[in-house]
């Protein structure tokens, strides 16, 4: 589970995105290295699972269309527009969604962890893209949210090892799992208590990340704000108990995965430090319940609401030199009787 685990190395480095047209699956485009300009690549392929099924086919010609996007040359470069995008994939075979990061990260008692992830299937039609307005489906709920990293996987063989697994991974995204908190609703099954996730904007192959992808984990930080403040700046490679190798070969232990499989890490969240008698998180977390677990801890109860309509979530993997890379998920909540936020946004979805 070290960072020295060696994998091999993808060829192909280009950046997906999928337009809104009108369909259920949205127009692939491909998007240029700094995310300003973008090609439609229907010359190519359609959309982005018709890659995903025959990737050795059409990888070759859509990195041609990348290079030439990179270099100037693309005739029909536009500006790339995130808000007119809607989730890279839109409708998935499967979503698999993990624990990678255990719940010792809140300073509960040392000697829990677990040796495997754990694992359940979320809803895998109705994506919503990255500035998609979410509806909540009906008043009350304790409604929280979980920043993390997701793969979109080439198709895997049920029982590959670890090494076969994490060379399955075909692109990586920005992923938020919409949650309805169980403190209020206890014994809630994932397919209810997660009914609907989004997706940044642009989906890109790992070798983009350069060094950042190492040992089956994306090394950045993960920005997390409401309301435009920040609740979490969290190092998605550290305290990562299970890299994608792992996740992967787990979800694949008993049958196969289809190509166009999304697998997400759950809520980045790095460890609690011990200062004295008293655990503090200099980095913040990534979802509302977790923040609510550590003042249960640290105060005795949580005073942090969960989310309403009006509530602004907003998520970015920063790097070192703050360089553009895959996007931002920036959504508003809005009630079953809101009128539209005052931000203009391409779309609402609801569960």
């Amino acid at each position: 589970m070290g960072d020295g685990t060696h994998f091999l190395i993808l060829i192909k480095t280009m950046k997906f995105a999928s337009y809104q047209d009108g369909s259920k699956d949205g127009q692939l485009v491909v998007v240029s290295k700094d995310l300003q300009t973008a090609h439609f690549a229907s010359a190519i392929a359609h959309t982005l699972q018709d890659v995903l099924d025959d990737w050795n086919f059409f990888s070759p010609q859509l990195q041609d269309l990348y290079d030439a996007l990179n270099q100037g040359r693309a005739r029909y470069a536009f500006a790339f527009n995130p808000s007119l995008c809607q989730a890279p994939l839109p409708r998935a075979y499967q979503r698999v969604h993990a624990r990678a990061y255990q719940t010792q990260r809140l300073g509960h008692p040392q000697g829990t962890e677990a040796s495997h992830p754990e694992l359940s299937f979320g809803s895998s039609t109705g994506l919503l893209g990255a500035h998609e307005d979410v509806l909540l489906p009906k008043p009350g709920g304790e409604w929280d949210f979980e920043a993390e990293i997701a793969v979109i996987t080439d198709e895997v063989e049920r029982g590959v090892s670890e090494l076969e697994a994490i060379q399955s991974v075909r692109l990586v995204m920005l992923s938020n799992a919409w949650t309805l908190s169980t403190d209020s609703t206890p014994g809630l099954e994932p397919m209810h208590n997660m009914p609907w996730s989004s997706f940044g904007p642009v989906a890109l192959t790992p070798d983009e990340l350069g060094q950042a992808w190492r040992g089956g984990r994306v090394h950045l930080t993960l920005e997390t704000r409401v309301n435009d403040k920040r609740l979490g700046l969290n190092e998605c490679g550290q305290d990562m108990d299970f890299h994608f190798g792992q996740l992967i070969a787990a979800s694949a232990a008993h049958r196969a995965l289809a190509s166009g499989t999304i697998v997400s890490t759950g809520a980045v969240c790095n460890a609690g430090v011990l200062q004295g008698s008293d655990w503090v998180w200099p980095t913040g977390v990534s979802c509302l319940s977790q923040k609510r677990a550590i003042e249960a801890r640290t105060q005795g109860q949580a005073h942090t609401p969960y989310l309403k309509a009006g509530d602004k979530v907003h998520i970015e993997l920063k790097t070192k030199n703050a360089s553009a890379l895959m996007g931002a998920i920036s959504q508003f909540i809005v009630g079953p009787s809101e009128p539209a936020v005052t931000e203009p946004q391409p779309g609402r979805a609801s569960v």
